[in-house]
C-alpha cells in the first residue's frame, strides 16, 4: 500500500475508531443502552429521516414540497436544505423506523471518518502533506474531525456535511486566487450551498476572510491589480456556484425573510459584548462542555482542538519559518473570529442575522479548523524546538492556563486543567530534548488519548434517550396510527396526548398538529399561542378544545393505555408514554379502537379542510394571551351571534397557604411568605353544570423547573404541556356537575407572581356544536388529496362569501374555483381563504414554493454557463 493510501486511510478510520472506544467507554449503543439520539436528534431530526424514508420508498413526491405532517402544514424546502440533502441519509432507507438506533451510530462515524478524509486531502494537495511529515497528516485530520465543536454538538450531526465540505471548497478558493482554473472551485461551493444551506452560508463568510488571509501572506500581496483580478474571479465563481443551487436558496430565502421576520427587527448594532472575550480560552481545555453549554445563551464557543492545536498555534506566531505577514494574515483571521464571538451583531451576522435558540456559536467549527490548519503549517516545520522557543510556548499555555484558573465554569474540572496543561507540557517536552526517541510517534498517541478522553467526558454529560425504549416507542406509535391513517378521499388530522417526540407525524406518516422543526413558519406558531395551545421556539404541540378540534379537522385523539407493573413486570425495554394532554371531553367516551398499549377515540363534530364563512370570520383578529377571547370572537363572528362560547367565571373560593399578596393595589399578585417550604393558591370551584370548564393559565406559570412551578387538579399533578410562552388554554372539568374541583398552583421560589391572567370559563357546547353543523353544510367534499394538491367540490347555499381552510396561507398555494385561479388572503394571521360565490363549485389547490420556479430558472441557467464554460475551456 503506498504511502498515499496508508495516510488517507488512517485519516479516515482514526476517528472513527476514536469514537466507538469513547462510545464504548459511555455505554452507547450497540456497546450499551444508552443511544446517541440525544437531544435535537431524538426530537427533531429522527422523525425527519422517517419522512425521507417514507417519500423515497412510497415514491410520494407531493410531500416533497409541503407536508401535512408539519404542524398543520407547512413548506418542506427549508427542511430540506437544513436537514435532508445529506447523501448520508440514504443509510437510513435500509432499516425500519423501529430499528434506526443500529444505523445512527454509523451514519455518525462515517461523517466523522469524511471529515478526516478531506482535511487530509486539503492538505495533501495543496501543502505537499506527503513530502513533510506526512505522518502528521492524520493527527491534524483527526483533530479536526473530533474538535470541541463536533464531539459537544454531535446531537446536530446535520452540521457535519458543512464540515466535510469546508476543506474541499477551500482547495478551489487556492486554485482561483492562484489564477488556476475556478471549474473544482464552483462545483464544490454549490455542494456545499446544496448539502446544507445554513453551514454552506456560514463557509461563504469564511471564503472571504480566507481569501483575504491567503493574498496576504502570498507573494502577490504587493500587487494591488493581480490581487483585485483574482478577487473578481472568486467572486465570480461564487454567484455561479450560487445560482446553481438557487432553485433550494430562492425559496428558503423567501420563506426566511417573509415568516421568520426576524431579519427585519432583530439584527441592531451594539457596541456591549454579549461573552467575556477571556473565557473563550476555557474551551481549549479537555472536556470542556456539558449539558448546560448548549440550551440557553450566549454561552462559549466549542473550539477544542487538543493540546496539539494549542501548541501548534501558539508556535505558528514565533516560528521563523513562517513568514511576517504570514503572521499579520493569520493574527487578522483570528481577531474576526474573536469580535465575532464577543459582538452580538456580528455574531449574528455567521447566523443569518439572528441569535440561534440554543447551540450557539455555530460557526466555532470553522474556528477550530483555522486553529488546527496554523497548527499543521508550523509543526510541520519543526525538528526540536529551541530552549527560546520551548521558553516561549511553556510561558504562553501558562498564561491560558493562568487565566483559566480565575474563571469558574460547570464544564471544567480542576483535573480537566491539569491534564490539559499536562499534556502540552509532555508535548512540548518531548520535541525540546534531544534524547527523545520518535517525538511525534509520542505526540501521536497523546492525542489519540486526549481525544478520547475528550469525547467520553463530553458526551457522558448529554442527557440521552434509551435505544431499546426508541425501538419500542416507534412500535407502539405504528400500531396506533396505522389503521386509522386518513386515505386519498377523507382529509383528517389526528392529535396524541402523548409523544416520542414533536415529529412523530413525520415519524408515522400521517396530518397530525405538533411539530419541532427550525423551519417551522412563525405564523402557525402564533396561531397555536393564541387560541391556547403550546407554541414554543420552533415548536407547536396542540392541546385543544371541542371548537379548535372542528376548526382544524382533527379527528381522532389517541392516549396511551396506563402500564401495570401487573401486566409489564419488566419494563426496562418498554417505552412507557406519559400523558400531556388533559381531554375529559373525549376520553370519558368509548374508545373506537384499542391497540396494545393505546386507546384512540373520535373527537366529535368536525369541518372539512374548508368551509364557506361569511366577512365576519375573516376578518377576526386574533389577539396574544386572551385564548377565552379569541374564542368567542371566532364563534361569534361564524355563528352570526352575540353569545359566549366561554363565559367567565369567579371561583367560589381562593384559598392561601404560604402565600399572601404584597400589595393590595395588585390584588392578583401574590408571593410566598416562609422561603423554607413551597406555598400554594388554590382555587376552588364546584360546577354549576355538566359543561366544560376551562382555565387560562398565563406564561408567567411557565416553568422550565418543575420543582419551583408545578399545577395541580384535585391534589394530583396537572397533565399539560408545561412550558409555554403565551396564556394557556386547559380543561379542568367535563360532566361534573355538583363535584368540587380543586386548581392549585404550587410555588417553590420567592417571585411575585402576577396571576391576573388566570380565568375560570364554561363553554356553551351547543353553540360551538350548532354553529359547527351550520358550517359543515358548506363544507368541501374532497375528492382527492395529497400533500401538494388538494380536490374536492362546494355547494354554497347561505351568505358566505369565504372558502375558509385550515391550511396555514402561503404564497406558494394556488387555488383554483370552477377552473379560474382566485386570489388568497392570509386571515387569523396564519390561515389561508379565498372568495366563493353562492352555487356548486369545483375546488383545486396546489402547492408551489415561492420563488421555486425563478430558482429553478436561475439553476439552469447557471449549470449550463458552467457546463459551457468548461467544454469551452473558458475555465
Amino acid at each position: 500500500m503506498t504511502t498515499k493510501k496508508k495516510v488517507y486511510l488512517a485519516s479516515f478510520l482514526a476517528p472513527m475508531v476514536i469514537m466507538f472506544i469513547a462510545w464504548a467507554i459511555d455505554g452507547f449503543f450497540p456497546f450499551g443502552a444508552r443511544s446517541l439520539m440525544a437531544v435535537d436528534f431524538n426530537a427533531q431530526y429522527i422523525g425527519l429521516y422517517a419522512y425521507f424514508k417514507h417519500l423515497f420508498l412510497n415514491w410520494d413526491w407531493s410531500s416533497f414540497f409541503y407536508s401535512f405532517s408539519k404542524s398543520i402544514g407547512g413548506g418542506m424546502l427549508g427542511i430540506w436544505g437544513f436537514n435532508l440533502l445529506s447523501p448520508f441519509n440514504f443509510l437510513f432507507l435500509f432499516f425500519s423506523e423501529e430499528n434506526f438506533q443500529w444505523i445512527v451510530p454509523v451514519v455518525i462515524a462515517l461523517r466523522y471518518g469524511t471529515m478526516g478524509l478531506t482535511m487530509t486531502h486539503f492538505l495533501v494537495k495543496r501543502y505537499d502533506g506527503l513530502k513533510k511529515k506526512a505522518y502528521l497528516l492524520p493527527i491534524v485530520a483527526t483533530i479536526y474531525a473530533l474538535n470541541g465543536f463536533n464531539v459537544s454538538y454531535q446531537m446536530n450531526p446535520i452540521f457535519y456535511d458543512g464540515m466535510i465540505m469546508l476543506p474541499l471548497v477551500l482547495i478551489g478558493v487556492e486554485q482561483v486566487l492562484d489564477n488556476e482554473s475556478p471549474r473544482g472551485y464552483i462545483g464544490m461551493l454549490a455542494l456545499a450551498l446544496f448539502v446544507h444551506f445554513y453551514m454552506g452560508y456560514m463557509t461563504c463568510i469564511f471564503v472571504v476572510i480566507y481569501a483575504f488571509f491567503y493574498v496576504i501572506r502570498s507573494k502577490e500581496f504587493t500587487n494591488i491589480k493581480v490581487v483585485f483580478e483574482r478577487m473578481l474571479k472568486l467572486a465570480c465563481a461564487s454567484i455561479i456556484a450560487v445560482g446553481m443551487v438557487a432553485a433550494i436558496l430562492l425559496p428558503i430565502i423567501i420563506s426566511l425573510v417573509s415568516t421568520k421576520g426576524g431579519l427585519q427587527n432583530s439584527l441592531k448594532f451594539e457596541w456591549t459584548l454579549q461573552i467575556n472575550p477571556f473565557e473563550i480560552l476555557s474551551k481549549l481545555f479537555l472536556g470542556s462542555f456539558d449539558n448546560d453549554s448548549w440550551p440557553a445563551g450566549p454561552n462559549l464557543p466549542n473550539i477544542y482542538v487538543a493540546s496539539f492545536g494549542i501548541l501548534g498555534t501558539i508556535y505558528y506566531f514565533i516560528s521563523k519559518k513562517i513568514t511576517k505577514w504570514g503572521k499579520v494574515a493569520a493574527g487578522f483571521v483570528l481577531v474576526v473570529f474573536l469580535i465575532s464571538c464577543a459582538h452580538e451583531f456580528t455574531s449574528k451576522l455567521w447566523h443569518m442575522g439572528q441569535n440561534p435558540a440554543g447551540f450557539f456559536y455555530r460557526f466555532s467549527w470553522i474556528i477550530a479548523f483555522f486553529l488546527v490548519y496554523l497548527a499543521y503549517l508550523s509543526l510541520r516545520e519543526v525538528e526540536r524546538f529551541t530552549a527560546k522557543e520551548a521558553s516561549i510556548l511553556f510561558v504562553g499555555m501558562a498564561i491560558i492556563f493562568g487565566i483559566v484558573q480565575f474563571q469558574e465554569h460547570s464544564f471544567l474540572t480542576i483535573w480537566q486543567r491539569i491534564a490539559t496543561l499536562g499534556i502540552f507540557m509532555i508535548m512540548l517536552f518531548v520535541l525540546f530534548w534531544t534524547k527523545a526517541k520518535k517525538p511525534w510517534a509520542v505526540i501521536a498517541v497523546l492525542t489519540v488519548v486526549e481525544l478520547t478522553a475528550n469525547a467520553a467526558i463530553v458526551q457522558s454529560r448529554v442527557g440521552y434517550t434509551d435505544a431499546y425504549k426508541y425501538h419500542d416507542a416507534v412500535l407502539q406509535l405504528k400500531d396506533a396510527i396505522n389503521p386509522i391513517r386518513p386515505d386519498d378521499t377523507d382529509f383528517y388530522r389526528i392529535n396524541k396526548t402523548f409523544n416520542l417526540s414533536k415529529n412523530d407525524p413525520f415519524m408515522v406518516d400521517y396530518p397530525g398538529l405538533s411539530v419541532f422543526s427550525s423551519n417551522l413558519e412563525n405564523s402557525t406558531r402564533d396561531l397555536f399561542d393564541r387560541l391556547g395551545n403550546n407554541g414554543i421556539n420552533a415548536t407547536t404541540y396542540y392541546q385543544g378544545t371541542p371548537l379548535q378540534d372542528a376548526l382544524f379537522s382533527v379527528k381522532y385523539l389517541v392516549a396511551p393505555k396506563p402500564v401495570y407493573t401487573k401486566e409489564y413486570p419488566d419494563t426496562s425495554k418498554m417505552y412507557v408514554f406519559g400523558n400531556m394532554v388533559t381531554r375529559k371531553d373525549i376520553t370519558s367516551k368509548e374508545p373506537v379502537y384499542e391497540a396494545t398499549r393505546t386507546k384512540t377515540y373520535e373527537t366529535g363534530l368536525i369541518l372539512p379542510i374548508a368551509y364557506g364563512v361569511n366577512d365576519a370570520t375573516v376578518n377576526v383578529k386574533l389577539e396574544n394571551h386572551q385564548p377565552i377571547q379569541n374564542h368567542n370572537k371566532i364563534v361569534q363572528a361564524m355563528g352570526a351571534t352575540s353569545e359566549n362560547y366561554l363565559t367567565l367565571l369567579a371561583a367560589n373560593e381562593v384559598k392561601l397557604d404560604n402565600m399572601e399578596v404584597p400589595d393590595s393595589s395588585k390584588p392578583e399578585t401574590y408571593k410566598r411568605v416562609d422561603s423554607s417550604k413551597p406555598g400554594t393558591i388554590t382555587y376552588h370551584l364546584v360546577p354549576q353544570s355538566s359543561e366544560d370548564y376551562w382555565v387560562s393559565i398565563p406564561q408567567k406559570l411557565s416553568h422550565t423547573n418543575k420543582n419551583k412551578v408545578r399545577i395541580l387538579l384535585n391534589g394530583n399533578t396537572y397533565d399539560f404541556q408545561d412550558k409555554f410562552q403565551q396564556t394557556q388554554l386547559i380543561q379542568v372539568a367535563h360532566d361534573s356537575l355538583g363535584k368540587a374541583v380543586d386548581l392549585t398552583i404550587e410555588i417553590d421560589t420567592d417571585d411575585e407572581y402576577n396571576l391576573s391572567g388566570l380565568r375560570l370559563a364554561r363553554s356553551n357546547n351547543a353553540l360551538v356544536n350548532r354553529m359547527i353543523e351550520e358550517r359543515q353544510l358548506q363544507g368541501m367534499k374532497v375528492t382527492h388529496w395529497d400533500d401538494s394538491h388538494i380536490q374536492g367540490t362546494v355547494n354554497i347555499t347561505d351568505d358566505s362569501t369565504w372558502m375558509m381552510t385550515s391550511i396555514p396561507y402561503e404564497k406558494g398555494w394556488t387555488v383554483k374555483v370552477d377552473g379560474q385561479v382566485v386570489g388568497t388572503a392570509k386571515v387569523w394571521d396564519s390561515l389561508l381563504a379565498f372568495q366563493i360565490t353562492p352555487g356548486e363549485h369545483t375546488i383545486e389547490m396546489t402547492y408551489m414554493p415561492e420563488g421555486f420556479m425563478a430558482g429553478l430558472v436561475i439553476s439552469i441557467l447557471s449549470i449550463c454557463i458552467y457546463v459551457l464554460a468548461i467544454y469551452k475551456k473558458w475555465i
